[in-house]
């Protein structure tokens, strides 16, 4: 039984999660051609796919009766190392915050937003209610990919295949880029440099939990930034959010 979730999940990786990828993007470029797209209806997919491996990788973990910190699962490091993590983890997020505002108040950083947008346009929240559930899929990413990608898939590639901590790190962030192989090859290359940057914390910080937060917050603040660019016009100044906060029925 162990050995058949072992072997599911490790295809996911490699080849399932690749090939879905590229079909879920076509399918919403598609439906974003014949003018009826529905991005929640993706987003709710995603949020059921990304819940179930993780579920299949705790059944697997009860039953082999491993160690939570095996997945990085704890609280990690003492001292120093598990600092200096934490504040890596916190700077990007921080940077990112402070771009995403850079963003709502100049229009020529909208329209460079705007074009680097376009490869990955039909997946980012074009309405407030999207922005929502893609919050909700970008908290899902960074705890669901951190303990498949630097929990489970890290451990199984160094300890579990004794490769080494190295060619695990390596080999799950080539994992990790190929997932996001629907971005083209640019895509890849940014991902696995940012995965290659979340094992390392994870290494450092003998934990998840500083990636997780590091992960989770890069998207939420991302998506943030694409619905400020999608929804204000070239030139314009994007609509305030601060007035009655987020509505889950505003269009």
């Amino acid at each position: 039984m162990t050995l058949l979730l072992e072997i599911v999940l490790l295809l996911s990786f490699f080849i399932l999660y690749p090939l879905y990828g590229r079909m879920t993007f076509a399918r919403v470029r598609g439906q974003l051609v014949a003018g009826s797209l529905a991005r929640i209806e993706v987003f709710r997919e995603i949020l059921i796919v990304q819940w179930t491996a993780t579920a299949l990788l705790a059944l697997l973990w009860l039953i082999s009766g491993r160690q939570a910190a095996a997945l990085g699962l704890t609280h990690g490091n003492e001292g120093s190392k598990a600092w200096l993590a934490w504040v890596l983890a916190v700077l990007p997020v921080a940077f990112t915050a402070l771009q995403a505002r850079s963003v709502s108040q100049r229009a020529e950083l909208r329209q460079s937003v705007r074009s680097q947008l376009e490869s990955v346009r039909p997946l980012m929240p074009h309405n407030r209610r999207e922005l929502w559930w893609f919050c909700a899929v970008s908290v899902t990413a960074g705890i669901c990919e951190e303990v498949l990608y630097r929990g489970f898939l890290l451990w199984w590639l160094a300890t579990g295949m004794g490769l080494g901590i190295v060619w695990g790190a390596v080999l799950s962030t080539m994992a990790f880029g190929l997932a996001h192989a629907y971005q083209g090859l640019a895509g890849i290359l940014k991902t696995g440099v940012l995965g290659g940057v979340m094992v390392g914390l994870r290494i450092l910080a003998g934990s998840i939990w500083p990636v997780v937060l590091l992960h989770a917050m890069v998207d939420i603040l991302g998506g943030v930034m694409a619905y400020t660019v999608l929804t204000s016009p070239q030139g314009d100044a994007p609509p305030s959010m601060d007035d009655g906060g987020l509505s889950l029925t505003d269009p």
